[in-house]
């Protein structure tokens, strides 16, 4: 996993998500969901924009 950090806003990295066995909604068949690699982000603790959302409410 890395992490590429961007002072004052937070870190992003990339984390894997496992694969799985999921099922059609509509035929009701199983499926194989493949593992994927996704972005996820860790906000900063002084984040401009988390503390404009505190002072909205």
């Amino acid at each position: 996993m890395s992490k590429d950090p961007y002072f004052g806003f937070g870190s992003f990295s990339i984390k894997v998500r496992e694969g799985r066995v999921g099922r059609n909604a509509k035929t009701g068949t199983t499926v194989h969901v493949p593992e994927r690699r996704c972005l996820s982000l860790g906000r900063a603790p002084r984040c401009a924009y988390s503390q404009l959302c505190r002072s909205n409410g």
